[in-house]
């Protein structure tokens, strides 16, 4: 099985991702020890250059290389993550077709996969979930939190303003 398993901050980074992130951390070897699952991690939304600002995906290193896990992050995406540095951008959040294309563009040139594993969306934009499932692999979407029904992740707190 090859898989592509994305979210926001890239697993291995302390203090960030929180929950996800340890869960990513805990499965991935799992998965390629006891089931030979080929596995490749991306992030979005937490890389930014200032000398390119071209929307681009890039390879790096990660904890789990020495088991074969390859990762990659989408450097300048143009939806910021977490959600709450979106705040403003609810239009990029659901249609931007710039980081869809460069997921797509990821997926062509390091797959093809069997399945693509979303530990959300945020720092993509919610179009990227069909253009994944128009390559023709399976998809899978994890909701950790509501930000797929308020881009912002923010609706149910302060609910009496």
């Amino acid at each position: 099985m090859r898989a592509l398993v994305y979210n926001w901050v890239p697993f291995d980074v302390p203090g960030e991702g929180g929950g996800v992130s340890a869960y990513v951390r805990e499965v991935l070897p799992a998965l390629v020890r006891d089931h030979s699952w080929s596995i490749t991690f991306l992030s979005s939304g937490y890389a930014y250059s200032v000398l390119n600002r071209i929307c681009r995906y890039r390879r790096t290193r990660n904890a789990l290389e020495s088991i074969g896990i390859r990762s990659y992050e989408i450097v300048n995406s143009p939806i910021k993550a977490p959600a709450q540095d979106s705040f403003s951008l609810i239009e990029d959040c659901l249609s931007n077709e710039t980081v869809a294309s460069v997921f797509v563009d990821l997926m062509r040139e390091t797959g093809p996969y069997d399945v693509v594993i979303f530990h959300g969306v945020e720092g993509l934009s919610t179009v990227t979930i069909e253009r994944a499932r128009a390559e023709g692999c399976a998809v899978i979407l994890v909701a950790h939190n509501y930000h797929l029904v308020c881009p912002q992740i923010e609706l149910l707190r302060d609910a009496t303003d």
